[in-house]
């Protein structure tokens, strides 16, 4: 039966029959607006008499005895909104969705890491979003030297992460490592984890996941296999086992230990200083701050120098002085950018200041600016600006986790929210001109250099000549 509106239709189905008033379902109207094309909001409504009425479909009934509603503009043009329409409950003999092996989603889910160190980052992540604790912004400094190592083992195919931070009581203990998908952090302005997922990422690399952590002067520990499911035991650590040790020199904090590495993701970046660069590339937002010291250590040497690395900030107006761009940019829902890019003169390419300009969100790095696929697209000047190999520095977006720049759950790109497009041209109309003005003054400088050079060398060569021509007359 087809009402006059377009789209419109009218559906019931007989409950009973007998002797007893035939008993129907409430008729459902489906209504479309096209308000763009190809868009089209639907919604449901019943019809009492005449009267449209928000229904739960398949639980209310109607008798058939009631005055047939006639098609009008009531019944064919309103669109009932979308909050009113309530889901059908479910049957009590259909069983509930499950997933019939987490282990094996977990590990799938975690295949979404590609390297090592991406993996590593989740947990040094983890340390100092714990730290933030301590954190006073008005000084920029932690009320207390907050510090974090890093062990790396290629012999025992290990890496360790070790603070001296708030450390975990056992409930929490447990429901960080054990539940995914839940995070207390969202609300937090300036840390990272918000997923519920960073702590699942050994799955992809590793065989086995320990972490320990001390608060209050108890410590305990949960173990996790990759393709473990269930039987899952908080631990208690006694004071005089060795596992404790490292904890208990400092006072509180947590460990988290990665082992079992599999063969094939041991290779030239598990290592102290390809991992120190990476910690650098990836918190550099963070290092500069006072009373924080992050350390990579090899386990397998003498501690000490050359086998541990501190990792430092880089001050970027002082190795591009004139040359460098830093602006706030307002993006848009509570959120702006911080900018701080410039260009490196020709000569200090292949140096540690290298390091392509990337976007950061709260401190933590997302990805090359250039490699943002999302925002590459939108520049006209991906090649010329954002991947120049003379462009260096960061935009670290801070503010609302609600705007217009929000990072999907590996922190590589950024949600198709709806004001993405926008803020993305906001950053480009504030950053592009002038770098482009930035890496023409650096060649051109570098080109007078290199042809002042060139006359100094051929004044010189002249000079020889004409002496040597000299001594023979």
């Amino acid at each position: 039966w087809f009402c006059m509106a377009r789209c419109a239709v009218v559906a019931y189905t007989v409950v009973s029959t007998g002797g007893q008033p035939v008993r129907a379902i409430l008729p459902i109207y489906a209504s479309a607006s096209l308000e763009r094309p190809g868009h089209a909001h639907v919604a449901a409504r019943g019809v009492r008499n005449g009267v449209a009425t928000p229904v739960v479909p398949g639980t209310a009934t109607l008798n058939l005895q009631a005055r047939r509603p006639e098609p009008n503009a009531r019944h064919t043009r309103q669109v009932v909104p979308r909050q009113q329409v309530v889901p059908r409950p479910c049957h009590p003999g259909i069983p509930r969705r499950q997933v019939s092996s987490p282990a094996l989603l977990l590990n799938h889910m975690a295949e979404r890491y590609a390297s090592t160190s991406r993996i590593l980052m989740e947990f040094v992540d983890n340390s100092l979003d714990d730290a933030e604790a301590l954190f006073d912004a008005a000084s920029g400094a932690y009320s207390r030297p907050v510090t974090v190592d890093v062990f790396v083992s290629r012999r025992e195919r290990t890496l360790r992460v070790l603070d001296n931070c708030r450390g975990m009581p056992p409930e929490t203990l447990s429901r960080v490592v054990m539940r995914v998908g839940e995070s207390r952090k969202r609300g937090a302005s300036f840390v990272n984890g918000q997923f519920g997922f960073g702590m699942q990422a050994f799955r992809a690399s590793c065989q086995h996941l320990t972490v320990r952590s001390r608060s209050e002067e108890a410590t305990h520990q949960i173990r996790i296999a990759r393709n473990q499911s269930d039987g899952f035991v908080l631990e208690a650590i006694e004071p005089d086992r060795p596992e404790g040790e490292s904890l208990g020199r400092c006072g509180s904090g947590t460990e988290v230990v990665l082992s079992g590495f599999d063969t094939q993701w041991i290779d030239e970046s598990f290592g102290v200083e390809p991992i120190a660069d990476e910690v650098e590339s990836h918190f550099e937002r963070l290092l500069g701050r006072s009373n924080l010291r992050v350390r990579v250590i090899d386990a397998d040497a003498a501690p000490g120098p050359p086998n541990e690395l501190l990792c430092q900030q880089i001050d970027y107006a002082a190795i591009s002085p004139g040359a460098s761009v830093r602006v706030h940019v307002e993006l848009g829902g509570g959120q702006r950018a911080e900018c701080n890019l410039c260009v490196l003169p020709p000569d200090r390419l292949g140096t540690a200041e290298q390091r392509p300009a990337r976007f950061f969100a709260s401190g933590r790095r997302i990805g090359g600016c250039g490699a943002t696929a999302s925002f590459a697209r939108q520049s006209a000047n991906r090649w010329t600006v954002w991947s120049h190999p003379q462009v260096v520095g960061y935009i670290d977006v801070v503010g609302s986790r609600a705007g217009p720049l929000q990072p999907v759950i590996t922190r590589d790109e950024f949600k198709n929210t709806r004001g993405r497009d926008n803020a993305y041209a906001a950053l480009m109309a504030a950053c592009e001109a002038p770098l482009q003005a930035a890496i023409e003054a650096a060649n051109r400088a570098q080109s007078e250099r290199s042809l002042s050079k060139l006359e100094d060398t051929l004044t010189a060569v002249l000079a020889q000549v004409a002496e040597a021509e000299r001594r023979e007359a």
